[in-house]
């Protein structure tokens, strides 16, 4: 589900120039539902979905065109608050997302020469972390939880350039875009704990949030009651599963991997081809020319 705090972000255009030797640390769980929800279905001739493989390689082929060097971040087990990873021993999967699905994906970017990270827990917690020791320049996702996990820098529409039609009938063109965390918070006037605050008030992946409240109400709550969350909550009346402090603490510290490893390599050719066009009957032309555009 995500954080949704739409209505206060302000993002910035990003030219495609600016990922130019880039490591952008690639949320993958949410890539592969945008290309389950947007995409035709495509299936092999065994029956078995494809849909999510071919948009994964066409657009990381598309980033490396561009010349950025993507990492991909995998979800580890979906912790509750107050749960341990040793407490869950399965990836977050779904009905849109299996497991067989999300190593088909694991294994198609190994094939490109691309690092996988498996995350301990919440992969965007991940991918935030990885920014925020300076090995990545920014988190690529569709949702806004990586803000709340500290992550400095977000883009979305991760080389996506498609036009739509607003309301008033007029065309404008949908690209990449991206938010600076550190400008984010000097405009809305809070601190990164307040923005863990807000976006429990609207609602996460962890609680509900208070009903009646929404993004604009949420920031100016945050702002008047400051760091003393716990009057706020109580004020408001927190309802949730969980205490608010339980899930503020689950979002603040959630566990991440320490000791991963970043490594590129050329693409395994004659393995994609294998993997893509004789396992599961991608067109060979496509495939090679993405793979051209990948070196």
């Amino acid at each position: 589900m995500g954080v949704n705090i739409t209505g206060i972000v302000n993002f910035r255009n990003l030219k495609e120039g600016e990922l130019k030797g880039k490591t952008i640390a690639v949320d993958t769980y949410i890539q592969l539902h945008q290309f389950m929800r947007t995409m035709p279905m495509l299936n092999d001739n065994k029956g078995n979905v494809t849909t999510h493989l071919s948009g994964l390689f066409y657009r990381t082929a598309r980033l490396l065109e561009m010349k950025a060097k993507p990492c991909f971040v995998l979800d580890g087990p979906f912790l509750l608050p107050n749960e341990k990873p040793e407490e869950r021993i399965m990836p977050r999967t779904s009905e849109t997302i299996t497991l067989k699905m999300a190593e088909d994906a694991k294994q198609l970017l190994l094939l490109m020469g691309l690092p996988v990270i498996q995350a301990m827990a919440d992969g965007e917690a991940q991918a935030a972390y990885i920014c925020r020791k300076g090995d990545a320049w920014a988190v690529a996702s569709q949702d806004y939880d990586c803000l709340l996990y500290n992550a400095p820098r977000l883009i979305t529409n991760l080389t996506m350039s498609k036009s739509r039609k607003t309301s008033a009938g007029k065309k404008v063109i949908i690209g990449m875009q991206a938010v600076e965390l550190s400008n984010l918070l000097k405009e809305l006037s809070i601190n990164q704990k307040q923005l863990i605050a807000l976006g429990m008030l609207v609602g996460t992946d962890y609680n509900k949030g208070i009903y009646g409240i929404g993004q604009k109400k949420a920031l100016k709550l945050v702002q008047k009651y400051g760091s003393d969350f716990g009057k706020m909550f109580n004020e408001l009346g927190w309802k949730d599963e969980y205490g608010w402090e339980d899930v503020f603490n689950h979002i603040n510290k959630m566990p991440v991997v320490k000791d991963y490893s970043l490594k590129w390599k050329n693409p395994d050719k004659e393995g994609l081809i294998d993997f893509l066009v004789k396992e599961r009957q991608f067109s060979r032309e496509r495939v090679e020319n993405a793979i051209k555009r990948c070196i």
